[in-house]
Order: C-alpha cells, then structure tokens, then sequence
C-alpha cells in the first residue's frame, strides 16, 4: 500500500469530461451502466450504488475503510474531516490511494484563492462535493457534469436508495442539503476562472418538469 499525493493526478484526464457522482435522488435514475467507459468521481458512500466509478472521494473516516476494500480507488482528504486537528485519514491493504492536503475545514467558509493552477492544495467545505469539483478541474477536466447533486428532495427523498442515513439525522441533513449549494456554485466559479472548465448538472428526466416528480427545498 502506497500513498500518493494528489498531484499525481495532475493533467491526468486533460481535456476529458468528468462526471462527479452524488448522492441525490435523482442519481437513482441513473443507469449504473451510463458510467461505463466514461470518467466517473464518485462523492462518500455512493459506492454502494456505482462500483464502475473511476475514484470516490471522501473526507470523512466513517465507513472509508469499506469503502476502500469495496475496489473502488480512494482520494482522501489528509485529515478526517478536513479538520487539521484531526485524526489523519489511513487505509489496511494492498491498494495505493491518494491523499490531497487541504486547510482547515472553515465548513461554509471556502478561501477560494487556493484554486489555483499550481497550487497543492485542495478545498474542503462542508460538502465533499467542492473537493470532488476542485479535483476534477485538477485532473484537467474540459467538463465537469454533476450527477445527483440536488440540494433539495425529490418526492421527499434527500438520497438514493440504500444510501446509508446521516448520522447527525434525517432533520439535520435535510437542512445541511440546502445549505451546500452557494458553496458549490462559488466553487464552479472559481474553476472557471482559473482553468476554464465548465459545470453542469445533469437531468435523467426528459426536461424540467421532472416527469411528475415532486422536487422541494
């Protein structure tokens, strides 16, 4: 088992688009088979769901170590959490992943300044999916499509199906899904500005009318 550092994947699907996996609901009508042969990041336990992902990005130390043996190649934040003053994040095993250093996790607080082209360091914030974002744009993605990034229910689901529950509870992350949004958009942003890279989101549903189903915030 070898850790290597982030920067190793620097440049290493330049050009390519990039799909970042979610856990929103909407990411249950998905085809897990719509991932194949295409570059597919992965965000927490959505490895359950898709194990055709090319990585899966995590910062939290809960579950990771399943997460590592579910095959799936890890990038993990240097710290559980984000959180400097925490445990580092470690793995048992055979398999190299990668580990990306960060600053301390200001959770809705993101200095921006580190999306940079030169720069080592990787945003974390209260969602995982900014580190996820800001990764991709480092892999050299010309596109980054979200999938399952909802910030809000569908038809009163906040997840995918099977999707293991928060531990902070139903009432907590429901707030939290509605909170990660300005973060993410400030992200997106950023990476345009610096490497050019668009973000979207994609919609398995034919338009917006999301085929009778109910999306609320």
């Amino acid at each position: 088992m070898t850790e290597r550092a982030i920067g190793d994947l620097r440049n290493a699907h330049e050009g390519h688009d990039i799909y970042i996996v979610a856990s929103g609901p909407t990411a249950g009508f998905i085809d897990p088979a719509f991932f194949d042969n295409k570059i597919a990041i992965g965000v927490n336990e959505v490895w359950h769901t898709f194990r055709n992902l090319d990585y899966l990005v995590r910062k939290e130390a809960r579950n990771s170590q399943a997460a590592y043996a579910s095959g799936v190649p890890m990038i993990v934040s240097r710290h559980n959490c984000g959180n400097t003053s925490y445990a580092l994040n470690r793995f048992e095993g055979e398999r190299d992943y990668y580990v990306f250093d960060h600053l301390d996790n200001g959770l809705q607080d993101i200095d921006l300044s580190i999306i940079s082209l030169t720069g080592d360091l990787i945003v974390v914030s209260y969602s995982t999916i900014t580190s996820a974002i800001h990764i991709a744009a480092v892999m050299g993605a010309a596109n980054i499509i979200l999938v399952g990034a909802d910030c809000g229910t569908l038809d009163g689901k906040v997840n995918i199906t099977g999707y293991p529950p928060s531990i902070l509870g139903d009432e907590f992350y429901r707030t939290f899904i509605t909170q990660i949004e300005p973060q993410t958009a400030a992200v997106r942003d950023r990476i345009k500005e610096v490497y050019g890279c668009n973000l979207y989101s994609l919609n398995p549903f034919l338009n917006l009318g999301l085929e009778g189903h109910k999306y609320e915030r």
